[in-house]
């Protein structure tokens, strides 16, 4: 099994680092389910990196500031030669090409330095918005897991996308002409 190493990436706007005491607050503003508190907030980070998957702060050099998180996980279901990414935005930060910049540093880093054969993530139906992005990132629908969690107390499907390395390249120019577009107009 290869050693998990947990990645520093800059980009022009932000930094994928790990989570640190003292991100608390800005983590609560992201308002994930099970993190309500401070106390919960430094178990959370606590918790953030594991053996097989870690959480990335997204964190904005120009406000000093954490607005989200990429995640990578599941690395050991695939002999981390394969994992899942996942994402989580302020929602006063979205709809800016955070998400975008964050993709194509944490893509970049699976193919490039894991030497990743493949890059997965899931969404619910409902999530158009996730739909979207991760289409435009070059991932090709796979499958649909029926009823595969509960969310808000009912049982719903699960999206299940794949992203070959030579299907990122092909989507990689148009994005990074997208995002230095968002970029130049602020």
């Amino acid at each position: 099994m290869k050693k998990l190493k947990v990645p520093k990436l800059v980009g022009k706007r932000i930094i994928l680092r790990k989570f640190k005491f003292g991100d608390e607050k800005d983590l609560l503003e992201l308002k994930i389910r099970k993190v309500k508190t401070i106390k919960d907030a430094k178990n959370w980070i606590k918790n953030s990196i594991s053996k097989t998957s870690f959480y990335l702060a997204i964190y904005l050099k120009s406000e000093n500031k954490v607005i989200g998180y990429r995640e990578l996980c599941h690395l050991d279901w695939w002999d981390f030669d394969a994992g899942e990414i996942g994402i989580k935005i302020n929602e006063a930060y979205r709809k800016r090409g955070f998400s975008t910049e964050a993709s194509i540093l944490l893509i970049n880093y699976c193919f490039d330095k894991l030497k990743f054969h493949k890059v997965y993530a899931d969404t619910d139906p409902d999530n158009k918005i996730s739909q979207r992005n991760l289409k435009k990132m070059g991932f090709k629908l796979e499958g649909v897991i029926r009823e595969r969690r509960k969310i808000n107390g009912k049982w719903t499907d699960e999206l299940d996308y794949g992203l070959f390395k030579n299907e990122w390249k092909k989507a990689l120019p148009k994005l990074k002409k997208r995002l230095n577009q968002k970029i130049k107009n602020g």
